[in-house]
This record gives C-alpha cells, sequence and structure tokens, in this order.
C-alpha cells in the first residue's frame, strides 16, 4: 500500500529510517498497568525494527488477537468484519506491543448501521489495573467526519479527551471506502485519509503499547491489510526482509 510521506522534512527523514530499518527486521503479556506507576518498558524486551502486515486472508491471520468482547467479528471475503451492537467501542487487535515512533495504514469500508459513530483505529494502546484502556484512537463516521481521541484512564467510565474534534472532512469518502494513515513520530501524531492530510497533533502522555481496530455505536465495517512499521517489542515481522 502507498504510505504518502509527511511534508516537514523533519517527520520525512525519521520516517525514512524507520521504514528502512523495518525491512531489516514484536507479543506483550497481559501486564496490568496503572498510569500512576507504569511498569519498565524494556522488562517485554528490547524494541526492535518490525513490519506487520495482515491482509485477513483467512482466520488465521487474526490468531491470536484480542478483542473485548462487546460486539462480532468474521472473516469474510478476505476482509476482517467488525459489528457492535451497542454504543461503546468494540476492539479487536494484534499483541504486538509497539514502541515509539510507528507508520500505520489500513483500508476500511463502512457496511450498514450509525452514521454518526465512529470507527478506526488505536495506538499506544495497553490496559490499567482498573481494566480501563489508555492510548490513541483515529476515528472517522460514515457521514464523513473524524476526530482524535485519547484514554486515560482515570475518570470513572474511562471518557474520552478529544485532542480533535469531531470536524468535517472532503478527504473522508462518506459511506465509502477510506484508507487511514497514522504516522507517529515522537510527541508528533499526524492523519492521513486516502493520502490526504486531514490534522496534527502534538501530545506525549502515552508513548509505547498495542494497536487496534475499532468500531462503536450499531455499525458494521470491514477492514483490510493493516499495515503497521515501527518497533516492537517481542514480535518477529510478518514480511520476509
Amino acid at each position: 500500500m502507498h504510505c504518502p510521506m509527511p511534508q516537514d522534512a523533519t517527520l520525512r527523514r525519521r520516517i525514512a529510517i524507520l521504514l528502512a530499518a523495518a525491512v531489516a527486521g514484536c507479543d506483550s503479556p497481559d501486564r496490568a498497568v496503572s498510569p500512576e506507576a507504569p511498569f519498565d518498558w524494556e522488562d517485554l524486551g528490547p524494541a526492535r525494527a518490525i513490519s506487520y502486515q495482515i491482509d485477513f486472508a483467512d482466520t488465521e491471520a487474526v490468531h491470536g488477537w484480542v478483542t473485548n468482547d462487546v460486539g462480532t467479528w468474521e472473516i469474510a471475503d478476505g476482509r476482517l468484519l467488525l459489528h457492535r451492537g451497542e454504543r461503546f467501542f468494540m476492539s479487536m487487535g494484534p499483541t504486538v506491543h509497539f514502541a515509539g515512533d510507528l507508520d500505520l495504514t489500513v483500508q476500511t469500508q463502512w457496511m450498514r448501521g450509525s452514521v454518526t459513530g465512529g470507527y478506526g483505529v488505536t495506538w499506544r494502546a495497553r490496559v490499567n489495573r482498573d481494566n480501563y484502556v489508555l492510548g490513541y484512537g483515529f476515528v472517522i463516521t460514515a457521514a464523513g467526519r473524524y476526530s482524535v481521541l485519547r484514554w486515560d484512564g482515570e475518570k470513572p467510565g474511562n471518557p474520552p479527551v478529544f485532542l480533535i474534534e469531531w470536524t468535517e472532512s472532503a478527504a473522508i469518502n462518506p459511506f465509502g471506502a477510506n484508507d487511514l494513515q497514522v504516522i507517529a513520530v515522537a510527541d508528533t501524531l499526524r492523519f492521513l485519509a486516502n493520502g490526504t492530510h486531514v490534522g496534527t497533533v502534538v501530545d506525549d502522555r502515552h508513548s509505547e503499547g498495542r494497536v487496534g481496530l475499532i468500531v462503536e455505536d450499531e455499525q458494521q465495517v470491514s477492514f483490510d491489510d493493516l499495515d503497521v512499521r515501527g518497533f516492537a517489542r517481542g514480535a518477529a515481522s510478518t514480511e520476509d526482509p
């Protein structure tokens, strides 16, 4: 999949180094983490370059993935279908623990359901001792809006902090197929829809964790060609060097 490079020269150089390292060639344990007293990430082993690519050809593609079990999923026609029956996000993703910079892309296709609920990707995600998810999310709606979220696990119910409020974008295809991309370099987080830059956030609250796919509010959405290039702890690349 073509991954547009950021326009900023410094970010371009850093992502170029990241991608070059990834082709030269991580499963984290389910260990509780508190935002007040995080464990040492190095306990998971050294961070190594990784190219993690999944095309959802069959159920083996998601072997070992984890889900929060608030919806249903299936593999159909070479795509991963997620369906959420109520409000709140259903999430599903690999247990690979990504450390630091990454470039994440995925193809999405809205199929049916709510036009106001979000769907998209999470990164630098983990779970604390209260079983609250921490991390970031980049989500869009079938109506052509997007937002960027951060979960901190500090309030009852774990409501998200909106780093970018719901915003309309001509880059998003309403009710259609949309390629989403997150480029995270240190504390600079860039977001693209169908190759068009839609926003940038500078935030350093979360630095490591898992990636995932999310759907909320009575929708069915398909995902395909998940591609994550970056650095991870404890897992092998899914792409041959």
